[in-house]
Order: structure tokens, then C-alpha cells, then sequence
């Protein structure tokens, strides 16, 4: 009995700095990444990035996806085409929702008929969704050079609960994939929904000026 404790001892001895080093990686930004990925069944779609955040990369269209460590975001494989053909990433931070997607269609598309399908898309869950129209340029402080041909849509709606919101869809073609940002927060008056498209435009551009690195852009 005292030969087995001691073994037993020894081996708790050995194994506690493996586990802590297991779990300590587990709850790393790349192990995160990892977990988050397996839970969506894409790892063979993405790549984990080295990041302080969690970062993973969408490899065939180059959609770049970040999430805060605390954030409430995921990683989308949608059915209908082809797997990995149409992906996407959402979080949920507070009252701001952000939702990304990398789709390739099997028929050439158009930026006009990629917007028409979002703006479709949002008059279909708020009918009431009325047009904005900003009243200043577009921020795009955080690109370096000309932005590719883009399109974008502003509606003032109302959640269930009455809440009024800011709400955009974004759209974009590069190298046959079709990338599109939907972008949501709070939205009552003409300066809060001004302060939510300047910040729209900032995911939007941080977005676009990533995609510059895919080959051919």
C-alpha cells in the first residue's frame, strides 16, 4: 500500500506541471482559437494567427477573423455551396454586433446585386427599416491606399423591444469571393447614429485594408 501511494505521489508530482501547461495553453489566444474553430468544424477551412487576440484566417478567400479574448464570437461554416465556399464570424460585444462573410457563388455577381440582396435581406426582418444617409465622408483614415470598388446600405430599425438601432450592410468583390460586413448597434438620434457609421466605417476599412494582402487584389 505504501509502494502504491508513493507511485501515486510520484506521479501527481510529474503530471501536475503537465496539465497546468495544458490547460495554460488551452486558454491561450491560440488555443482558444482552437477550441473555436473545432466547434464550428472548420478547422481545415482556417488557419490560427499569431495574435494577442484570437485570430483566424479563412484560407481560401483570406477573410480574417479577430475576436476579443472575452468577446461572445464565432466562427460560421454555412451549408448550401459547396463546403468552405461560404463562411463567416460574428461577435457580439455589448450592444454592437459585427458579422463578417467569405462567399464564393458559382455565378459571377455584382457589387450592385451584392448590396440589393443585403439591403433585401434586412428590409425582409424590419420591414419598417428606414434609409439613412450619412451626412459626412466615409472614415478611411485607416487605409493607405485607394479602396476597391464597395458598396454599403444605413437603416434607422427597431428591435422587438422597441430599441432603436443603426444597422449596415457592406459589400465587396475581390478575386471572385464576395465579402460582406452586417453592422449593428444603438441608434436614436442624428449624432449617435452619425458616431455608429464612423465606427461601421472603421471595421470596414480595418477589414478591406487586410484583404490587401491576398495576391491579385
Amino acid at each position: 500500500m505504501r509502494a502504491w501511494v508513493c507511485a501515486f505521489a510520484l506521479w501527481s508530482i510529474t503530471t501536475s506541471p503537465l496539465l497546468a501547461k495544458e490547460e495554460e495553453l488551452r486558454a491561450s489566444p491560440g488555443g482558444l482559437a482552437i477550441g473555436m474553430l473545432e466547434h464550428a468544424d472548420a478547422v481545415d477551412l482556417f488557419e490560427v494567427l499569431p495574435s494577442e487576440q484570437i485570430a483566424v484566417r479563412h484560407q481560401r478567400s483570406g477573410l480574417i477573423c479577430r475576436f476579443a479574448l472575452e468577446g461572445d464570437g464565432r466562427v460560421i461554416v454555412f451549408p448550401g455551396l459547396p463546403r468552405g465556399e461560404d463562411v463567416g464570424c460574428d461577435e457580439t460585444s455589448g450592444n454592437v454586433s459585427v458579422t463578417f462573410y467569405a462567399t464564393r457563388y458559382p455565378e459571377p455577381a455584382s457589387v450592385d446585386a451584392l448590396l440589393a440582396g443585403g439591403v433585401q435581406a434586412i428590409q425582409a426582418r424590419f420591414p419598417s427599416a428606414t434609409p439613412y444617409e450619412p451626412t459626412g465622408a466615409p472614415d478611411t483614415s485607416l487605409s493607405t491606399l485607394p479602396l476597391p470598388e464597395n458598396r454599403s446600405a444605413r437603416f434607422h430599425i427597431f428591435l422587438q423591444n422597441g430599441s432603436p438601432m443603426f444597422t449596415r450592410v457592406s459589400v465587396v468583390l475581390i478575386n471572385g469571393w464576395a465579402f460582406k460586413m452586417r453592422f449593428t448597434m444603438p441608434g436614436s438620434d442624428a449624432e449617435s447614429m452619425q458616431a455608429a457609421d464612423a465606427r461601421a466605417d472603421r471595421e470596414w476599412a480595418a477589414l478591406l485594408e487586410e484583404l490587401r494582402a491576398i495576391p491579385n487584389l
